[in-house]
Formats: C-alpha cells, structure tokens, sequence
C-alpha cells in the first residue's frame, strides 16, 4: 500500500464522519423539536402561566390579561 491509497482511504473517512456528523446534528435538533412540543403539549397550561409571569414581570405597565 502506497502513501497515496492511505491518503485517500483517510480522506474517505473523513468524508464519511463528517456525512455522519451532520445527519446526526439534523436528528439531534429534529427530536429536541419534537420534544418541545411534547412537552409543550402535556405542560401547556404551567407553561402558559410562567409565560404571562415573565412577560409579567418585564411589562407592568402593558396589560396583557385583557
């Protein structure tokens, strides 16, 4: 096996991992969508509530229980 077939299977590898990596980012972000929305689904009422609290907090003065 010359040096340029192991460049070249190096390379390949690479290639490979980086093709792995990326696929995996994409499914790691696809399921943490999804789990939001789990999670918003079964929690939506606490989160509804610590959402008007914190815009609650940040805004006294504009009124958004009307």
């Amino acid at each position: 096996m010359g040096h340029k077939e192991i460049m070249e299977k190096r390379l390949a590898a690479k290639r490979e991992k980086k093709r792995f990596w990326r696929g995996a980012r994409l499914q790691f972000w696809f399921w943490l969508f999804i789990a939001c929305n789990i999670l918003l689904i079964v929690y939506h009422n606490e989160v509804a509530d610590f959402a008007r609290k914190v815009v609650g907090s940040f805004s006294i003065s504009v009124d958004y229980s009307r």
